[in-house]
């Protein structure tokens, strides 16, 4: 998920990362024209390599849908009858956090926002399904130290796996969560706010996410807001983050399932978009309730007909 620009971009309001010149968009265009790009998971496109090189080589034009079409291209989504995720708490975290970010997954499954991640299916049209569970959490005392690179992330979820603290489970998504002393050098706070991927662990293809508490790297570029409807502005700010996280592990896992013609993932698409919303009794702002608390979690790319940012499905 792309790091929100304060200046670019006003509270419950969407927009570009980045403002550009005449000149940059101009740039912009002619690199759109001439490469293929796809997600690299964390909010931003890079250039498909083989397949610029496969539409170069054939002389072919390539293809440009709509703006707003997000499109299959082929590869996994999750669509088993249940997801499970796994957190891994890492650093010292409070229990008021952990009751927050642990309240907001073990009610999101069934959820109307959830169920927007329906509209996506597979190549023989297999739907994901509105179903989540919190099927695990294990601890990690800073095994790493404080300041983690992207193979680190990776790292804590296969030793967590092989110690035995959580199962090896091919539908599932394992979320990194990082106290907020911790900094993901690659671009936490000043790229992005969280990010999925996947790799091998023991033979099988795993789904890992990494989301930190922004409170001390990126309060005001990743969400962090007083008040906010839960009372602990970190954990509040994450929940919007994990359902963004989340949203795109399910339908778009390996990186090569559904995207736009940019390399916009579903949660991309819809960023910082919040849709709706209303004041809770402690004066915060927010757009979802379920689970008995209330949330402010951005809206979701649902695909059908032209597609559109919903707060529901």
């Amino acid at each position: 998920m792309q790091f929100k620009n304060k200046t670019l971009v006003k509270f419950l309001a969407a927009a570009s990362m980045f403002a550009l010149s005449s000149a940059a968009m101009a740039s912009a265009l002619q690199h759109e024209q001439s490469e293929v790009l796809k997600p690299s998971g964390k909010g931003f496109p890079i250039v498909d390599i083989e397949a610029t090189k496969a539409a170069h080589a054939g002389n072919m034009q390539i293809e440009r849908t709509s703006s707003n079409a997000i499109t299959y291209h082929g590869g996994p989504v999750m669509v088993a009858n249940n997801t499970n995720v796994y957190y891994i708490w890492y650093g010292s975290w409070s229990s008021a956090a952990k009751s927050v970010l642990v309240n907001f997954m073990s009610t999101l499954g069934g959820t109307p926002i959830f169920n927007v991640n329906t509209s996506y299916y597979n190549g023989s049209k297999v739907h994901v399904k509105n179903v989540v569970t919190l099927a695990g959490q294990a601890n990690d005392n800073y095994s790493l130290g404080n300041s983690l690179g992207d193979a680190d992330i990776a790292t804590i979820v296969s030793n967590a796996i092989g110690s035995g603290a959580l199962p090896l489970d091919t539908n599932a998504s394992y979320m990194v969560l990082t106290a907020q002393d911790v900094n993901e050098t690659s671009g936490f706070g000043s790229q992005y706010c969280g990010w999925h991927d996947h790799t091998t662990i023991s033979g099988k293809d795993i789904k890992y996410a990494f989301v930190g508490d922004p409170t001390q790297i990126a309060p005001s570029g990743c969400g962090v807001n007083s008040p906010s409807p839960n009372g602990n502005g970190g954990a509040d700010a994450m929940t919007s983050v994990i359902f963004h996280e989340l949203s795109e592990t399910v339908t778009d896992p390996d990186i090569s399932a559904w995207y736009d013609r940019s390399g916009n993932e579903n949660g991309d698409k819809c960023a910082w978009n919040f849709g709706t919303t209303f004041t809770t009794s402690n004066g915060a702002t927010a757009n979802q309730t379920f689970g008995g608390r209330h949330y402010l979690l951005q809206q979701m790319w649902l695909n059908v007909g032209s597609g559109s940012c919903v707060q529901k499905y």
